[in-house]
């Protein structure tokens, strides 16, 4: 069974704010890679430890898609999108501080 992906109301200004074509490779990774097992590791999706805002990162070249799951409710629910940038994450321009 496939799991149903929302997006939060930040991630939705956030993936309107990008480019066209940055749009709409976050969008086909996200339904390629979180549709199916969205909580097991792969080399692009990794478990978060104590992370303030979300339990999951997916990886797409230089964007993080940060999201949970429920399992019961077979729901992904993508939180934020940022931009990797040398070692900082960058939410709508600004420096994520964990």
């Amino acid at each position: 069974m496939a799991f149903y992906i929302e997006f939060s109301e930040d991630a939705e200004r956030q993936m309107a704010a990008l480019r066209a074509v940055d749009r709409s490779r976050l969008f086909d990774e996200i339904d390629e890679q979180l549709t199916h097992q969205p909580n097991q590791r792969t080399r692009r999706r990794k478990q978060l430890t104590n992370h303030p805002l979300a339990d999951w990162e997916l990886r797409v070249d230089d964007w993080r898609v940060l999201y949970d799951v429920d399992t019961e409710n077979q729901q992904v629910t993508i939180i934020v999108v940022g931009q990797k940038v040398r070692h900082k994450l960058m939410i709508e321009g600004k420096e994520f501080k964990a």
